[in-house]
């Protein structure tokens, strides 16, 4: 019987969570022996950027996310070609080299709509298998012989949205690609990114990341400035996982009065105001002063600091009950979002026996009039 290999094809640019999904229901559905993947060169069918990372991140990047996967490959022979990569070459360059091998190749239900425009594709249906995979959008059909998957259509994940700075959900890549597309300052993420990575954990920095992503939606929704709104989102928990004695040591020494007024799960925020100034070399005062609020709020709180408070509450990650409501409002007008969470907050404070800080009720007070 002839081994039976999955062809995975992409520029897998970076590689995601779905490519291995659909790697792992094609080898149990199809009773495949190893899932090969292939990154392309050039793909004939869709634009790619060869500039926007090496060939050497992308392979790095497969290996990571495939490396718990024993029958997980990698196949880098259209790397090895100039130009644009077709499947009928590698095919053909495949069972040469395998003739004992059975090949399927793994394909998107967008790819199997347009099979007809394939090139040589004649020769493809007759030197391989088609596993088609359902996908939005795409009919569950095609005149050709396709396998299909057996499988949801997949999430709405696609390596675009990656590399324009979506990846504040924790199941979109693999930890070990995600440390490595921050640690190695790939697509949009930065240096300073790297730094705030490097100060926190992982789950910490996802929340960070739906931080920045919804103080940039707010930012447009109110005409604010953008990239300010999402620097201090970015800033904002950099001492949420300090260590606590140098925590209490900054606060005695420059939030003394704060201190008094706060307790300790609050102290992160002034803090962290301090640090970014200090090791990061941020002063600009309304992003100081939106990281410095952001967990207790202030009645003079320009709009950065209003958005910051806002997107923190209701990033994507966030999931309690009435946080769809503060949504809502955050929509709504930027004040309803502020006066949303602080009602929240005092209600959930105030069912734990905890005061609410008096200059979180001025400013509740304040943006009340405002809505």
């Amino acid at each position: 019987m002839k081994k039976k290999i999955g062809l995975l094809g992409g520029t897998f640019n970076p590689i995601h969570t779905k490519h291995l999904a659909i790697a792992v229901q094609a080898k149990e559905q199809f009773q495949l022996s190893e899932v090969w993947f292939v990154p392309t060169n050039i793909p004939p069918h869709k634009e790619f950027d060869q500039d926007e990372v090496s060939v050497s991140d992308r392979l790095t990047m497969i290996e990571l996310a495939i490396q718990p996967y024993k029958d997980f490959h990698i196949c880098d022979l259209e790397l090895q070609q100039a130009g644009i990569s077709y499947s009928a070459h590698l095919i053909r360059q495949l069972s040469a080299m395998h003739p004992d091998f059975e090949f399927y190749f793994i394909i998107g239900g967008d790819n199997v709509a347009i099979l007809s425009e394939w090139y040589d594709i004649e020769y493809l249906l007759s030197a391989v298998h088609f596993i088609g995979v359902p996908r939005e959008d795409f009919a569950v059909e095609s005149p050709y012989e396709i396998l299909w998957l057996n499988i949801d259509t997949v999430d709405n994940i696609n390596s675009s949205d990656i590399r324009s700075g979506k990846l504040y959900r924790k199941d979109v890549v693999p930890e070990a690609v995600f440390d490595y597309i921050i640690c190695n300052h790939l697509y949009c993420y930065t240096r300073l990114h790297y730094h705030v990575y490097q100060n926190m954990s992982y789950y910490r920095f996802i929340h960070v990341l739906g931080v920045v992503e919804t103080a940039e939606r707010l930012a447009i929704q109110y005409n604010l400035d953008v990239e300010k709104c999402k620097l201090a989102a970015l800033l904002h928990d950099y001492a949420k996982e300090i260590d606590k004695k140098r925590e209490q040591l900054i606060m005695e020494k420059h939030f003394s009065s704060e201190m008094a007024l706060y307790d300790e799960p609050v102290w992160h925020a002034f803090v962290g105001s301090y640090l970014v100034q200090k090791e990061l070399g941020i002063f600009d005062s309304q992003v100081v002063a939106a990281i410095r609020y952001h967990v207790t709020a202030h009645p003079e709180m320009d709009t950065v600091a209003q958005c910051l408070f806002v997107a923190d509450y209701i990033e994507p990650g966030r999931n309690f009950p009435g946080v769809n409501d503060a949504r809502t409002a955050a929509f709504t007008s930027l004040s309803a979002g502020v006066v949303a969470e602080l009602n929240g907050v005092k209600a959930h404070l105030l069912s734990k026996g905890v005061q609410f800080p008096e200059l979180s009720e001025q400013a509740l007070l304040k943006f009340k009039q405002e809505v």
